[in-house]
């Protein structure tokens, strides 16, 4: 498909992104922010998505390791208080804001520059609370407890050293409520990489589940609380969030268990 033959649907265009020949709209440090059709997206050094936002409907989560992140909420589906490590172009926020009203969301994002973007170009609900800070010094510092943690925070393509840290992780415990469940992207450079993270994530949490990303290198680890319900059950809870725009069937077939510690 070219552009003259019509819009390109949203698998055409994750698969023909890299060939678009295009100016920025705006950029900001490290960051542009690019158009074209119905999408636009937020891209660092190197031309890697930080997020990507259909202008047409911008409550829907496009990327999959955006959607595997949000999965975690067949852990805990009806969240009263959620943390967002991370903002990106506040695909999260715009999501919880239109199918979640009643979660009280607490995003934390050490970058001006993206906090500014969010606003300006990515529909970042009007008065939404973002607290500058790193993550780590603020899940250090919390003294709430929320039902679900979403973390999803790098440094250009690395991990921060938060990510390897046994603290951290169980400052990240400590700040769940009972039920409550965290959902961890990564992309490990390798299996020693990975190794490292889960080591440090399994010293905290007793409870873990991984799911790869086909077609990505994203690895999106879940660390739970409690033990994670029967795949009967979560299978249920997958229908039920479907009307949250959320198709976890496959995702489901995907998720391993790692043994209890």
């Amino acid at each position: 498909m070219t552009v003259q033959e019509g819009m390109w649907d949203l698998d055409t265009f994750l698969r023909k992104r890299r060939d678009l020949q295009l100016s920025p709209i705006h950029q900001i440090g490290e960051l542009s922010v690019f158009q074209f059709q119905r999408y636009r997206w937020l891209q660092s050094v190197g031309g890697s998505f930080q997020s990507l936002m259909d202008l047409e409907d911008p409550s829907r989560p496009l990327l999959p390791s955006t959607q595997t992140l949000l999965a975690a909420l067949i852990f805990n589906p009806t969240p009263q208080r959620i943390l967002n490590l991370g903002l990106g172009g506040g695909t999260h926020e715009r999501f919880i804001n239109t199918h979640l009203p009643a979660a009280i969301c607490t995003s934390v994002e050490s970058d001006t520059n993206v906090l500014t973007v969010a606003r300006q170009y990515f529909h970042l609900p009007k008065g939404w609370p973002v607290v500058v800070e790193n993550a780590a010094d603020l899940i250090r510092h919390s003294n709430q407890n929320y039902d679900l943690i979403f973390c999803d925070i790098f440094e250009g393509w690395r991990h921060p050293d938060c990510l390897y840290d046994e603290d951290f992780y169980r400052h990240c415990h400590r700040s769940l409520s009972p039920r409550g469940a965290m959902a961890i992207n990564l992309v490990p450079g390798s299996e020693k990489d990975m190794l490292k993270v889960l080591q440090a994530v399994r010293s905290a949490f007793s409870h873990t589940i991984l799911t790869d990303i086909p077609s990505n290198q994203n690895i999106v680890v879940y660390a739970l609380r409690q033990p994670p319900p029967p795949d009967q059950e979560l299978e249920r809870r997958s229908f039920a969030v479907r009307s949250l725009g959320l198709n976890l069937e496959l995702l489901l077939q995907r998720m391993v268990r790692l043994p209890s510690t």
